[in-house]
Order: structure tokens, then C-alpha cells, then sequence
């Protein structure tokens, strides 16, 4: 039995690897905050603040090294299985002398941007984790390629529990941050050893030797995803890596407790975006009407979700901080507020992005990130000089905004004929405002709860809206 020319047996596939993404991202995103929970109450606003901030420059390190090759290894791969041992025989090897390489620039550039010394230091400890890192991900490509789900969900997890364990066990028994990193480094050996593990008991024979001509060519067509890769995540860290040099560690500290909790929400919208893509590519090879009612169909739907957990989010966001953290971080109730009424925005700026990468200008999608990356840290580095910790925040919000116009103006332009799109986007609009409303007139009673009857105002309007209007049909 099929449905659309895709047989039954491969959506049930389809639909048990994204059960197992989902459970295994939710698990390890989980263990991740309650981690980042202990050590924001035991490390201290400042060390805390270092932390995030050398995490961070680790992170920016960790997908330059991947250097966009995981797309192509999930391309070939899935493709030609045959090709798995020639690939991992060069790329594994070609991953290695890559860490190595960006060991030494990281270090090179954080001494170079005249981060504090301490900084310098704790960042030669973290990015021991880049060569264990980038060799692990070539096996999670691996699995993604062979539909092997489980096994990077389970690596995933891995790495979220021993870091959580060990490094748990390091702070609650006085340990320093240099220590506190070092647990990063053993999750990372772990993540490593699991999936190599998992990938020979698939019976994955890996042979000895480097096809230089292969790694070259792979190399020159991963390099755009690369860039767009290493952009995104500069944007994403921009307000924090500018907060370290321009700032106090307190303000790096205050401003990474806050962004955790919006960065938690935007798993939500990823999910639902990883889940529209191969759709939307899929669109991209019809006509542009497809794509249209795709894009608007997804469109809506993520706006169903992001609109209320921000209205959510910025109501309760003195709660949460009180609940969760230590007093002094209630000083990062306004940064948190903010950050949730970027939310929206940030995930209409990822769908958008989303339109861009399951295309074929390539051209586009690097100079769309590349504006976006330049425009984030020039409004970053403006605000954040003048007002400090509450700069950082407003730049969030700015510099979403403009990603979001950016990027609109780009899906408009090439790709979706977007008139009538606020009609389409009529209910969500409508249903959040009324809830705001009623949040607003409960807000004297019912306090941080007032939260509680918006979101069922909005449940309510949204629901009846999606009732009446039919799915699209891409064919």
C-alpha cells in the first residue's frame, strides 16, 4: 500500500526515526537545563557568565570544524550505501587534522580579541572536545544516512548525561570551572566512543588510508554550507560573545541564564520546521502555488505555537527566574522578556531560512546569512557598548527583526508570492491579541497566572480558525 508513490512501510519509518529525534532531543534538552540549572545556583553570576561565554566560542569552533560536510555525508550516503567505507576513510582522518587546525585558530582568535586571560586559559581546556566532537558527528551523519535514528538519539543523550553526572558531581564538591569544563571534554570521549561503538556492532567496517581527491571535492562542495553554518552561529552567540569582550562576566551571566529558557522554547519550532522541510524541498521542484500554500500552511501553524509560549514566556519570565534560580539572577527578568518577544521572530526568521537552504541559489542563501551575521554583531556591538546588559537584549529584538525582513524580502522576491499573507495570518494575529487582552485585565488578580485563561482564549480562536481552513496539497 502506498500513498503519494511512498510505500506505508517507509512512512512508518519515517514516523518512528522523527519519534525517536523528538524523545531523544526532548531527553537530553531536558538533562542539559537541569544541568545548566546546578551550576547557574553553585558556580556563581560571574563563573557562570565564563562559562556560557567559553561554551559559546567552543561552539563557534565546533561548526566551523564540521564545515558543512554532514549535509553531503546524509546526501551520499542515503543514496549509494557503498560508499560508506571510501567516505569514512577520508573524512575521518580529514576530520581530525580539521580539529586540530581549529584548536589552534580558536585559541589564536580569543587572544587576538583580547578576551581576559582566565578566558584564554578555560577555552584551551574546553576545546579538547573539538577532535572527539567533530569525530563523533561524522558517525551521527552516519546514522541519519542509514535512517538509524535511535542510535544518535541515544548519542545525544549520552553526552547530555555524562556531562550532567560528572559535572554535577565536580561543582557540588567545590570544583573549579576549569574542572567544571573538563566534564564537557569526558561527555564528549564518551558521545565518541558510544557511536563508534554502535557503528561497528551495524557492522560499518571503516578502512585505513585518505583519498586526498575525495576529501578535496567533498570539501569544495560543502564550503557554502559551511559558511552559512559558521555565520548562523555567530549571529545565534553574537549579543554573548559581544557581552564578554565589552562587557562584565556578571552581564554575560545574567544574559546566559535568560537566553537558556528562550533557546529551550526554540525547540519547538525547530521540530516543526525539521518536519516541513523535506515538504518544502519537495514544493521547491513544483510550481510556485505549491510552495505558496506550503509555506503559509507552516507558516501558520508555527505561529500557533510561538505566539503563545512568548506571551507565556514574557508573563511569567520573573517566575520562572525566581523559581529556578538563585535571587541574584531575578535581574535578568527584563533581559528574559525581551528575549521572548524576539521568539516569534526568530522562528519566522528560521522557516524563511529554511525556504533559502531547500533551494538551489546557494549564492542567495550565503549572502542572506552573511547580511544577517554583519547587521546582528554591528547592532549588537552598538547597544551593548552604550547600555551594557539591558543593550544586548534590546539587540536581540532588533536584530530579529531585521533577519525577518531580510529574509522575507528574499522568500518574496525568488521563491513565494506572498500577497494575501495577512489574511492567512488573520486568526494567529487576532487570537494572540486577544489573549494579551484578557491577560491584561486578569494581570491585577491572577498575577504571573494570568497567563493561564490568555492561552485558552487563544487555543480557542486559533482552533476554530485551522478548523475551517483545509490543509494544502502538495503534490
Amino acid at each position: 500500500m502506498t500513498s503519494g508513490g511512498v510505500s506505508a512501510q517507509v512512512l512508518r519509518g519515517v514516523s518512528r526515526n522523527s519519534a525517536y529525534l523528538i524523545a531523544g532531543q526532548l531527553l537530553s534538552r531536558a538533562v542539559s537545563l537541569l544541568y545548566v540549572l546546578v551550576l547557574a545556583r553553585h558556580l556563581g553570576v560571574d563563573e557562570f557568565g565564563t562559562f556560557n561565554l567559553v561554551m559559546s566560542l567552543v561552539l563557534v569552533a565546533i561548526g566551523a570544524i564540521e564545515f558543512g560536510l554532514g549535509r553531503l555525508l546524509v546526501r551520499d550516503l542515503a543514496r549509494d550505501a557503498g560508499l560508506i567505507p571510501s567516505y569514512l576513510s577520508t573524512l575521518l582522518p580529514l576530520r581530525g587534522m580539521l580539529s586540530m587546525v581549529g584548536y589552534c585558530v580558536l585559541l589564536t582568535a580569543v587572544w587576538l580579541v583580547g578576551y581576559p586571560g582566565p578566558v584564554l586559559q578555560l577555552t584551551a581546556i574546553a576545546a579538547l572536545a573539538l577532535l572527539p566532537t567533530s569525530i563523533g558527528l561524522i558517525f551521527d551523519n552516519l546514522f541519519h544516512a542509514r535512517q538509524q535514528m535511535r542510535d544518535s538519539a541515544a548519542g545525544d543523550l549520552v553526552v547530555a548525561i555524562v556531562q550532567c553526572g560528572v559535572g554535577t558531581a565536580i561543582v557540588l564538591g567545590g570544583g573549579s570551572v576549569g574542572q567544571v569544563l573538563l566534564a564537557g571534554v569526558l561527555a564528549a570521549v564518551a558521545y565518541l566512543m558510544f557511536l563508534a561503538w554502535r557503528a561497528r556492532a551495524s557492522g560499518i567496517q571503516v578502512r585505513h588510508g585518505i583519498n586526498w581527491r575525495l576529501g578535496f571535492g567533498l570539501l569544495r562542495q560543502a564550503a557554502p554550507f559551511a559558511l552559512v553554518t559558521v555565520l548562523s552561529i555567530l549571529a545565534y552567540r553574537a549579543e554573548l560573545l559581544l557581552l564578554g569582550g565589552l562587557s562584565s562576566a556578571e552581564n554575560v551571566g545574567l544574559y546566559s541564564a535568560a537566553a537558556k529558557f528562550s533557546e529551550a522554547a526554540l525547540l519547538v519550532p525547530l521540530v516543526l520546521i525539521s518536519a516541513a522541510a523535506p515538504v518544502i524541498s519537495k514544493a521547491h521542484a513544483g510550481t510556485r502555488d505549491e510552495l505558496r500554500s506550503m509555506y503559509l500552511w507552516t507558516l501558520r501553524r508555527l505561529l500557533s505555537v510561538t505566539l503563545p509560549l512568548a506571551l507565556a514566556g514574557v508573563l511569567l519570565s520573573e517566575g520562572i527566574l525566581s523559581v529556578l534560580l538563585p535571587p541574584e539572577y531575578r535581574q535578568a527578568t527584563t533581559v528574559l522578556q525581551w528575549l521572548f518577544c524576539a521568539f516569534p521572530l526568530a522562528a519566522f526568521q528560521m522557516l524563511n531560512m529554511a525556504v533559502l537552504m531547500m533551494s538551489n541559489r546557494s549564492r542567495l542563501m550565503m549572502l542572506s546569512a552573511a547580511s544577517m551575521t554583519l547587521a546582528q554583531f554591528a547592532i549588537a556591538g552598538l547597544l551593548i557598548s552604550r547600555h551594557g546588559l539591558a543593550g544586548a537584549a534590546w539587540a536581540a529584538l532588533l536584530s530579529q527583526a531585521f533577519n525577518v525582513v531580510l529574509t522575507q524580502w528574499c522568500v518574496q522576491r525568488f521563491f513565494v508570492d506572498t500577497r494575501g499573507l495577512l489574511t492567512q495570518l488573520s486568526a494567529p494575529l487576532a487570537a494572540i491579541l486577544a489573549g494579551a487582552t484578557v491577560a491584561a485585565a486578569s494581570a491585577t488578580a491572577l498575577g504571573p497566572w494570568s497567563a493561564l485563561p490568555a492561552l485558552a482564549v487563544y487555543g480557542l480562536a486559533f482552533g476554530l480558525a485551522t478548523v475551517l481552513r483545509p490543509a494544502p496539497r502538495v503534490s
